[in-house]
């Protein structure tokens, strides 16, 4: 193949790609509350070319929800690790206060704060942000592991093959080709 698919401009929902003399506009639709995993992250072999001009916009987006997941995730460890510090600290007060000034060990400390039901709820808040950052890492990295596979295939993009795909919806995003003038 001698003509690239080239990218010539990018925005927040649109990018613009040149293949030869075609100008290609895809562009980011609504993304669905659900998503399928196994739907996005399988090949259509039927609609190869519009997966290949709409995977690496695929890629951005769970980029984008992986960082913001993660970002997330971090906050939920840093609430938990502070109300931890603070129950420690009240629960060191209140231990010592019953043992007559003598200071409670590390373990008396630690198995009171497990015991108590903040503890319990914050600690569940924090396991389920890192299984929903995990849930999206793996998509992510589903999905990089297709475009890298799709690159290797859009070595084969014959111009004929471009003239079937405009005004479609393929992995949530529009495209739209048309011949530069």
């Amino acid at each position: 193949m001698s003509e690239n698919l080239k990218e010539i401009s990018s925005s927040k929902d649109v990018t613009v790609l040149k293949y030869g003399d075609i100008l290609i506009k895809v562009k980011n639709v609504s993304v669905e509350d659900e998503v399928d995993p196994d739907k996005i992250t399988r090949i259509d072999l039927n609609n190869l070319i519009g997966e290949i001009i709409t995977t690496p916009v695929l890629v951005n987006r769970w980029g984008n929800i992986m960082a913001e997941i993660n970002a997330d995730a971090k906050r939920e460890k840093m609430k938990f690790e502070i109300l931890c510090a603070n129950e420690k600290e009240k629960i060191r007060i209140s231990l010592a206060d019953k043992n007559g000034g003598k200071k409670p060990t590390i373990a008396e400390v630690e198995d009171t704060l497990i015991q108590k039901p903040i503890y319990k709820i914050s600690k569940n808040k924090l396991i389920e942000s890192e299984k929903v950052a995990e849930i999206v890492n793996s998509i992510y990295w589903a999905v990089k592991d297709k475009s890298d596979k799709l690159n290797k295939l859009s070595l084969t993009i014959q111009r004929e093959d471009l003239e079937n795909i405009t005004n479609t919806v393929i992995n949530g995003v529009k495209i739209i080709a048309r011949k530069m003038e």
